[in-house]
């Protein structure tokens, strides 16, 4: 069995080999999300997690290029663990998080989470060692840019460079387009994980698809995709799914799904598992009566003839999309297409795919052409809102050496596979 911290402190080496590290008192300090930005079940902030594997809230992970890395964890005096079941302590074995020492962050906390950030005697400790390195003259490499309006990482970054009287410009450099660039390759547990999401997505579609009928309600198909999708393992939602029948299919990002399926209508799906973060993201239409019309059957046929001819496209050294490259860019070869070939005008308002991994919208520099290990999506669509009509089919790719592979191909998206 592999020790999965080994992967993450993996992780951690390689962020260390892409910066200019200057001096053994460098430090990479990245965050761990909070559950005061967030309601429901805590999910942690995805590059935290991918250097970490940690699941916990308000932790702070120190990197040190000698590969002594400490771990900051909050002081909750055990009442986390008796209202949360998780709690990591100053005694919890350092091993088994690939780190060389664990530290409380300072004073404890009043309650099971995380109190405010003006409360500094609870991150004194912390403070104090980053002091440390600042009076040696260390640098501190930040995840993101800090801001005193954004998420946790994003505030608690900005209150410990004020407080520590760190001027950004000379001694923080943030590194997010190396951790993206990192975070773009995809390795072999990382395609497992997707893989997996995807193979729950496509338990969820075929629940879904086997109880489609005039009559229902958009929500009961959403209850369908998200009850199988947690029957088979999966954490989260990768992104809340999407339900739209008739007309509200046309809208791409509807909160609702108040609807009737009504007969002679088309109903979209656009859905995700989750297996350890990384996720999957598909969409796929389907008739309610469970025949499609001539005409949705001559759209189909449209945006599915495309979507063959965009994963002709996929392989290194094309782009998702390139204004300036248009010639080398999926998305502008695929609205050409729609145009001379279906004679469909501005009939796609988003884009042609995106990154997929630790993010439904993974982090990744689309001025740098398509690679050996990314992995992406691609979803045409056509959205006719005065026929009431959208259709989108999704699926989800890797790209090889000289081409991709559909990762979703069990998910069926042929006319007379769905029809059947």
């Amino acid at each position: 069995m592999i020790d999965c911290s080994i992967i993450y402190k993996h992780r951690r080496e390689q962020l260390l080999k892409k910066l200019p590290i200057e001096s053994p008192e460098d430090r990479i300090v990245l965050c761990a999300g909070s559950e005061r930005n967030q309601h429901g079940r805590f999910i942690q902030d995805s590059t935290f997690f991918y250097f970490t594997g940690i699941d916990e809230p308000d932790v702070v992970l120190v990197i040190d290029p000698e590969g002594r890395d400490v771990l900051f964890v909050p002081r909750f005096e055990g009442r986390r663990a008796l209202w949360m079941g998780s709690e990591i302590t100053d005694k919890t074995p350092a091993f088994e998080y690939g780190v060389d020492r664990i530290y409380y962050l300072g004073a404890a906390w009043s309650g099971y989470s995380a109190g405010d950030l003006d409360k500094r005697e609870c991150y004194l400790d912390f403070l104090h060692y980053i002091a440390k390195q600042r009076i040696a003259g260390g640098r501190l490499y930040i995840p993101t840019m800090p801001s005193w309006h954004g998420t946790f990482p994003q505030q608690f970054l900005a209150w410990l460079i004020d407080d520590v009287h760190m001027a950004p410009s000379q001694n923080v450099a943030c590194v997010a387009e190396e951790i993206a660039a990192l975070r773009r390759y995809k390795m072999g547990n990382e395609k497992m994980y997707i893989q997996e999401a995807i193979r729950r997505t496509a338990a969820a579609f075929k629940a879904a698809h086997a109880a489609i009928k005039p009559g229902m309600y958009e929500y009961e198909v959403r209850a369908i995709i998200d009850g199988t999708c947690i029957a088979q393992g999966s954490e989260f939602e990768a992104f809340p799914t999407i339900v739209g029948s008739g007309v509200n299919a046309t809208i791409l990002h509807r909160r609702h799904a108040d609807k009737m399926l009504k007969d002679g209508e088309l109903v979209l799906i656009d859905a995700g598992a989750t297996s350890h973060y990384c996720r999957a993201d598909i969409s796929r239409t389907y008739p309610v009566s469970g025949k499609f019309t001539p005409r949705q059957r001559e759209l189909y046929a449209a945006v599915l003839d495309t979507l063959r001819y965009a994963e002709t496209l996929a392989k290194p050294g094309m782009y998702i999309t390139n204004r300036e490259r248009p010639e080398l860019s999926i998305n502008h070869l695929v609205r050409k297409y729609l145009e001379t070939t279906y004679g469909l005008i501005n009939v796609m308002p988003h884009s042609i795919g995106h990154f997929l991994g630790y993010d439904v919208h993974d982090v990744g520099d689309y001025r740098v052409p398509l690679q050996r290990g990314d992995v992406i999506t691609l979803e045409p669509g056509i959205y006719l809102p005065h026929e009431g009509i959208g259709i989108r089919i999704e699926d989800d790719y890797e790209i090889g050496d000289d081409g991709n592979w559909c990762l979703s191909d069990m998910i069926p998206r042929e006319i007379e596979e769905i029809e059947r």
